[in-house]
């Protein structure tokens, strides 16, 4: 997530960066690139519920086309507890998968990738249990300024606190989100007539959609907000891809679709975590509830998706190092990590936001 006073640094510096360098020209005439040999990329996220699958594909260098690096002719093999356990067919477009086997909480899975002329490369994992939720407090706020923005009114909160059962000294990364779900009309087959504009000379298609009998329920992310310390990044509601992912600052609130918490520096302290609703956030929510998704990720695959945000956040400063993505991968590049997640549903009354501020207490038991 991006702060102003980074800009201001960041435009002095890169004045002062223009008119060093602009003095010191130089042309290079003799620089050559040196290739550097294939490695097999393998990614895959495993969790319970799911089938195990990962993607296959070849690194290129600067110097080539990143086209049809999807690696089709590998043998890919799956190991649970050491056990050879078989081999991952190939389903299209460097996908391999196993049919009717799921991961399970606690055992730890090895998938090795061989391919001709590049050799083999293999990466592991251990399935991490189920968060335990022992209860969520919930408590209605009132004309709560934005914080962190200067030109916003007061706004009301639905605030949660969550807390998680934790054995004493052990590392937990969680990630949270938050799903509401709105009606909408189906539409059927659309009707369409060509008509002919006599004025400009053309034939075009007008079409209506008949409304279906039914209703569909569409599934909508709700953004939440949090100023936790144990909030290490989170995933940014106005980016998509790789670059959704961004640091998080303990003075600063952060606003996203997804948090990502660690008690890395808090493992002698109980695990509970507050975030926030913005009321006017669940303004397309249909009734008075919403799922609450907490994600509980192994050490590997939360480091990547750190990685991701801390290298977002180095583009956007000229003078940070580097970062390197984080990989797990033996022999070659990418992550293969784990998570196990649970749902629990929130309920919430709308009209409360209008009124005195109360508490309740969710018992999860």
């Amino acid at each position: 997530m991006n702060h102003p006073f980074k800009y201001i640094v960041y435009i002095i510096f890169l004045l002062l960066f223009v008119v060093f360098v602009s003095s010191c020209e130089d042309t290079v005439t003799d620089f050559k690139i040196k290739s550097q040999p294939s490695k097999i990329v393998l990614n895959g996220l495993l969790e319970p519920d799911s089938i195990i699958k990962v993607h296959l594909h070849k690194s290129a260098g600067i110097d080539e086309l990143l086209l049809n690096t999807a690696i089709e002719n590998a043998e890919v093999e799956l190991f649970e507890n050491s056990i050879y356990i078989g081999t991952l067919n190939h389903t299209g477009y460097g996908y391999y998968a196993m049919d009717n086997v799921y991961p399970k909480a606690g055992s730890t899975y090895r998938i090795e990738a061989h391919v001709d002329k590049i050799g083999m490369a293999w990466g592991e994992t251990t399935i991490p249990k189920t968060p335990e939720l022992n209860e969520i407090v919930t408590t209605y706020r009132y004309n709560v300024p934005e914080r962190g923005c200067s030109g916003c009114g007061l706004t009301n909160r639905f605030n949660m606190e969550i807390k998680t059962e934790v054995e004493p000294g052990e590392l937990y990364f969680l990630a949270i989100s938050a799903m509401g779900y709105r009606y909408l009309i189906e539409y059927g087959t659309p009707e369409c007539e060509e008509l002919y504009n006599s004025e400009y000379d053309y034939y075009y298609n007008d079409c209506v959609f008949p409304e279906a009998d039914t209703l569909g329920l569409f599934p909508q992310m709700i953004e939440i907000a949090t100023n936790d310390k144990r909030n290490t990044f989170l995933k940014s509601s106005w980016n998509s891809g790789m670059k959704s992912y961004w640091l998080s600052y303990f003075d600063y609130e952060e606003l996203g679709l997804k948090q990502y918490f660690s008690n890395e520096h808090f493992r002698n302290e109980a695990l509970t975590i507050n975030i926030d609703i913005v009321s006017s956030r669940l303004y397309n929510n249909e009734g008075s509830k919403f799922d609450l998704l907490v994600y509980r990720y192994d050490e590997n695959y939360y480091k990547f998706l750190l990685s991701l945000a801390r290298r977002n956040e180095a583009e956007d400063f000229l003078f940070t190092e580097k970062v390197s993505i984080y990989s797990n991968v033996e022999n070659g590049l990418g992550v293969l990590g784990s998570a196990s997640g649970t749902v629990v549903t929130v309920e919430y009354d709308v009209e409360k936001f209008t009124q005195t501020s109360l508490y309740d207490v969710i018992d999860l038991d």
